[in-house]
């Protein structure tokens, strides 16, 4: 959530961020050589029933700090396999659009659609739009050309979608924001996700329809590589996969847990509360 779009929303403060900072930098050196996923929520704070705060009542800052899950073998050559939610995403007021709020129940629910056999589900508009996935923004390819789904009346405003959006303006690369059928998806050359957490991975199948890991895909993985250290391959080697770390659909489920369950801390790093 970026500073500016805060400002709209009414009694947010956001004076406890920068003193977190040297908190936060800490905890995550507390595991040097892990792969970790740092999350931070900000809440109202302290109340009792009804919708009304307190008047005085401020903001808690509770971060978590987890090990990434690993990343699926089988995406190394073929992409991550996904599959289309039944559950909508509805429309949002004009303050909550983009925003990686707390109000996820549309997402919670999408997810419960499948076990561990894909990697993301594909989540349309109640106008029937393409729109996001339920972790991740979504990116086709239709004759050399790029575009994501228009997320002016819902959906999140992803880092890694807005990187790979000035990527394309910054150097040409033809891109357009428009509305998004599913016929236009199921047309398209190539389909990858961005996700802050595991970067840009190919999809290389929805349901039973096969999609290619092509040249504008592997260009993003090399760009994402180059940034990481990494060989720039624009292949999804098994360097990069480590990289590659969110709720992958085809962990085992042993795998999984391993991962997933071991939360290093958690809890309340600051409170206003008076």
């Amino acid at each position: 959530m970026d500073h500016a779009r805060c400002a709209e929303l009414p009694d947010l403060a956001l004076d406890p961020v920068r003193p977190l900072a040297e908190r936060l930098k800490s905890l995550v050196a507390s595991v040097p050589g892990e792969r970790c996923v740092l999350k931070l929520i900000v809440t109202r704070g302290l109340s009792a029933r009804g919708y009304r705060p307190p008047v005085d009542a401020a903001p808690n800052w509770t971060a978590s700090l987890t090990l990434a899950p690993d990343a699926p073998a089988d995406a190394h050559a073929r992409g991550v396999a996904v599959t289309y939610c039944r559950t909508r995403v509805s429309r949002e007021d004009h303050r909550l659009v983009g925003i990686k709020h707390l109000n996820r129940l549309p997402q919670v629910l999408a997810r419960s659609e499948w076990q561990d056999e894909y990697h993301d589900g594909i989540m349309f508009g109640c106008d029937g739009m393409v729109i996001e996935g339920t972790a991740s923004n979504i990116f086709l390819v239709k004759d050399d050309r790029l575009s994501t789904p228009d997320l002016s009346l819902c959906g999140v405003h992803g880092i890694m979608r807005r990187r790979v959006i000035d990527h394309a303006v910054r150097t040409g690369i033809p891109m357009d924001i428009v509305q998004v059928e599913l016929p236009q998806l199921e047309a398209a050359d190539e389909i990858f996700l961005t996700n802050s957490v595991f970067g840009i991975v190919p999809v290389g199948r929805i349901d039973s329809r096969a999609y290619r890991v092509g040249p504008m895909t592997q260009a993003a993985l090399k760009r994402f590589q180059r940034a990481k250290g990494l060989e720039a391959s624009g292949e999804l080697d098994a360097a990069t996969a480590a990289r590659l770390s969110g709720l992958m659909g085809s962990e085992t489920p042993s795998t999984a847990t391993r991962r997933s369950s071991r939360a290093i801390s958690t809890g309340v790093v600051a409170s206003s509360a008076r």
